[in-house]
């Protein structure tokens, strides 16, 4: 990833430490579909000064999901 000129480049190893703290904090409080965080190179996870992630609540395109999502307490949580 080049870093915008005069901006520090942000190791692939910081967005990993922030992916695994959230998954930990996520799994604490919900079932998840996978037990790892997984890696994957969408331009919006390649911001060279802050670490990135993306966090993946559900899937619209599942039936269930999509009452949750709906849901207001669901929303709470």
């Amino acid at each position: 990833i080049s870093p915008t000129p005069g901006t520090p480049a942000v190791p692939m190893e910081a967005s990993s430490e922030v992916a695994d703290s959230v998954f930990s904090a996520l799994n604490r409080n919900h079932k998840m579909h996978k037990n790892h965080v997984e890696h994957a190179n969408f331009m919006v996870l390649k911001s060279p000064d802050v670490p990135s992630i993306l966090v993946e609540t559900a899937f619209i395109s599942n039936p269930s999901e999509e009452r949750k999502l709906r849901d207001k307490n669901w929303q709470k949580k």
